[in-house]
């Protein structure tokens, strides 16, 4: 599923723990994928409001990132 945002936030409260991903010991509570026209811009957006890149990349065409709580995202081309 791709969503396409522009111009919102959201906002996330305490719950279980973040999943450790990639793994499945602690499995994602949800997934986000956010489609972006320009990779390095939408990182550079993202990390300015306290994300941080993962270590694992496994694609060209999308970055995974850790939200502030440790909750894995994308960023992904149309």
């Amino acid at each position: 599923m791709v969503s396409r945002v522009t111009n919102r936030s959201v906002g996330a409260r305490r719950g279980p723990p973040a999943p450790r991903w990639p793994g499945a010991e602690h499995p994602q509570q949800i997934h986000l994928d956010l489609e972006v026209d320009d990779l390095d811009a939408g990182e550079a957006a993202v990390v300015a409001v306290g994300a941080r890149r993962h270590e694992v990349q496994p694609g060209e065409t999308f970055r995974v990132f850790l939200d502030p709580a440790g909750h894995p995202f994308c960023l992904v081309l149309p």
